[in-house]
């Protein structure tokens, strides 16, 4: 798909997702929410990308805003309109680091080189781990570690890890 509103690009298995849209500061129009969903569906339908990093949104919208940072402070930032900083941010849980906007990408890039060095279904599987386990009861949330822990040791992947410390080298993940 040839994209108007949004850049995509693939490098080093990182998809790099940019809003293009600055003369509307970014606002999300349909034909950027089907570009979006596009660029998703190439994400996750191409195994050789393991992470995407979007540029160029706002801070989430009221609905996962309210979620992060509780409705008092969301209200605040989205009636006011006033901008949070990225050393206001960090508190408030919106990013994981705060750097000077020149620096930005690299931090990402830097993070999901980080994240790359770990076995794919490793990756994976503690995602969802996350994601979901948030939403259940401790004990779902144990039981649902427990059982995406024996999935991963029925990888290829976890003999490999262990077999590259031994032999004092880099691991190399199949992903499988």
């Amino acid at each position: 798909m040839d994209y108007q509103t949004v850049l995509f690009e693939v490098r080093n298995q990182i998809a790099y997702v940019t809003f293009n849209r600055p003369e509307s500061m970014n606002a999300v129009n349909r034909q950027m929410a089907r570009e979006l969903v596009d660029a998703c569906n190439q994400i996750e339908d191409d195994s050789a990308i393991r992470i995407a990093i979007f540029t160029g949104p706002g801070a989430g919208g009221t609905q996962r805003l309210a979620r992060t940072v509780g409705v008092a402070k969301a209200l605040e930032i989205c009636l006011t309109g006033d901008n949070v900083t990225g050393a206001e941010a960090l508190p408030l849980g919106l990013v994981n680091i705060a750097v000077p906007a020149s620096d930005v990408m690299k931090a990402a890039e830097d993070l999901a080189n980080r994240i790359l060095k770990g076995a794919p279904m490793s990756v994976l599987f503690i995602k969802e781990a996350i994601k979901k386990g948030v939403e259940l009861s401790m004990d779902e949330g144990f039981r649902l570690e427990s059982d995406l822990s024996a999935l991963v040791g029925t990888t290829e992947d976890s003999k490999e890890g262990p077999r590259a410390f031994a032999e004092k080298r880099a691991p190399v993940w199949k992903g499988r």
